[in-house]
């Protein structure tokens, strides 16, 4: 009576000793064949400058690390007391190219120029 106890618990391991294998086989041939995965688009650098009418001037530098070329939207954001204000360029990059993004944030009401809470840029895949 206990070999078979023995035989049925070793069936279920089995089983879930297979269905792991076949899991992580699943999860490796996806990143393997997506570099993207793996690395991809970030952000290296990046600054900005208020000119004299009170737009901000965004430089942006952005690199590809992955291994495909993607697609990538570039976002500078300024946020006041009253509101959010954004831009963004939509751009294209080559495995390991790097691009100088230049754009402006130009709809900021002179009334809160001086309320300003913060200022970044970020990524969004489309």
């Amino acid at each position: 009576m206990e070999v078979g106890k023995k035989s049925r618990f070793s069936k279920k391991v089995l089983i879930l000793l297979i269905f792991v294998v076949i899991a992580v086989s699943a999860i490796a041939i996806l990143i393997l064949t997506n570099p993207t995965l793996i690395a991809g688009i970030s952000i290296k650098d990046w600054s900005y400058e208020q000119d004299a009418s009170g737009n901000f001037e965004f430089e942006v530098f952005v690199k590809n690390d992955g291994g495909a070329a993607q697609n990538v939207v570039v976002y500078g954001r300024v946020r006041t007391s009253e509101g959010e204000y954004t831009n963004s360029r939509t751009i294209t990059l080559e495995p390991g190219e790097t691009e100088r993004v230049w754009f402006q944030v130009y709809n900021v009401p002179h009334g809160e120029l001086d309320k300003i809470k913060g200022v970044d840029c970020y990524l969004q895949f489309p």
